[in-house]
């Protein structure tokens, strides 16, 4: 899923002002009488500029509108067309249009978290296909439908959606990402939005857990963020901590998307591969991306 994946950002910086700032960018809400300037490129939701060495984006977005919609708006208006590339800065840019969404940081990502979730609710129900949250709502229903048992562990679980919605459904989940910021994150937010989510900081390919330690092991658009031989191994792991079942689900894009960190693009041949390097039951198959689904072998 979109969120902080690969660079590991302070979620709770403070914006004295209204204002984000590091090393190489500036984010700030744009005034409402504010005009184009010299070297400005204006979008729909965003002003980009230099502000000395840095860059400067400049949005009209507000805690009401505020959601993870924002990756698809940062993808289409900044990043396709070449104004803006790279990982770090989508994830640093995605960090500061959150945080000055909102007075204080808590309250940015409690409406961020919220408004997602209920964005998603409302895309599994009646889709819309608009936005970036309909495009993986799909994802999150049939994950809900796959999982089996009344525990669940999530590799990778970046932002933890997919973990809060099934904890809120009663499932016993934990949440493991390699990145302690987005960790905290979660922890965070699952504490404000009540719904208990066990956090922890882990490498997929190594996790600190016991063997069947949960039923279900969710390995949930990861895969295509490591290298071959890594997501190998990730799978091997998912298999080692799993009781009953294995749920892997990746892109099929035409191209990585390097803004989120992807490393190359996967096909249905790959999922089958992971498959066949197990000695589990398993079925590969194409629904919104790719599928792989392991039972444990009775």
């Amino acid at each position: 899923m979109t969120g902080l994946g690969d660079v590991d950002l302070d979620a709770f910086r403070p914006c004295p002002g209204g204002v984000y700032r590091s090393a190489g960018v500036v984010v700030r809400r744009r005034r409402p009488s504010a005009g184009r300037r010299l070297g400005m490129t204006r979008t729909p939701t965003f002003d980009v500029s230099r502000a000395g060495d840095a860059l400067l984006v400049e949005h009209a977005l507000t805690a009401a509108d505020v959601s993870d919609d924002l990756a698809g708006l940062l993808t289409q208006e900044l990043f396709d067309p070449g104004w803006v590339r790279g990982a770090e800065l989508f994830e640093e840019i995605f960090t500061g249009v959150v945080l000055t969404c909102a007075d204080d940081p808590r309250e940015a990502w409690i409406r961020f978290y919220r408004n997602t979730i209920r964005r998603l609710d409302d895309e599994i129900r009646t889709p819309t296909g608009r936005g970036s949250i309909a495009q993986f709502a799909p994802v999150h229903a049939h994950v809900t439908e796959l999982v089996r048992g009344p525990s669940v562990l999530e590799l990778g679980s970046c932002f933890g959606f997919q973990a809060l919605r099934l904890a809120a459904r009663g499932l016993d989940v934990t949440a493991s990402d390699l990145a302690p910021g987005t960790v905290a994150l979660l922890a965070e937010m699952s504490a404000s939005l009540q719904v208990p989510v066990r956090t922890l900081v882990a490498d997929a390919s190594r996790v600190p857990l016991p063997d069947r330690c949960a039923d279900t092991v969710l390995v949930v658009h990861l895969l295509e963020h490591v290298e071959p031989d890594v997501a190998v191994q990730v799978v091997r792991e998912a298999c080692r901590l799993a009781r009953r079942r294995v749920v892997v689900a990746v892109p099929f894009d035409r191209e990585p998307q390097e803004q989120f960190g992807h490393l190359r693009c996967l096909t249905l041949a790959d999922v089958r591969a992971w498959g066949e390097q197990t000695d589990w039951a398993w079925t590969a198959y194409e629904h919104h991306g790719g599928w792989l689904v392991l039972d444990r072998p009775r």
